[in-house]
């Protein structure tokens, strides 16, 4: 009995190890995703929209990592002559019934200005 409970504590951390480390690969390709779109944008010599550009650059990159974001998880706002993106979204620990009962939220917020030549 006593190697059973054993078994059960080490199941339990190597999901926990292994929800850890999922999130933070989440979190590291969203980051690279935006990094990229944000560079891209600034790129361009005269850019149409460029909020929705980077928007549907983020999601694009995501869906190709299989990371699930919802559009209204990447907000992107243009400010005094820059863009600032935030992406919020949740990785599922422990999942009851089709739901998440535990999630870990992750975030990424980055800023840009452009530069005035």
């Amino acid at each position: 009995m006593k190697f059973v409970g054993w078994l059960i504590v080490l199941a339990a951390l190597g999901h926990a190890f292994y929800s850890g480390a999922m999130a933070f690969w989440q979190r590291s390709q969203v980051a690279a995703a935006v990094d990229l779109a944000l560079d891209a944008q600034q790129r361009q010599a005269a850019p149409i929209d460029p909020a929705g550009s980077v928007h549907r650059a983020v999601l694009q990159a995501a869906q190709g990592y299989r990371i699930p974001l919802k559009d209204d998880s990447v907000r992107v706002s243009e400010r005094d002559r820059g863009l600032t993106v935030v992406v919020s979204w949740s990785h599922p620990v422990l999942v009851v019934r089709g739901e998440p009962a535990v999630a870990i939220p992750l975030w990424v917020e980055r800023s840009v200005t452009t530069s005035t030549n």
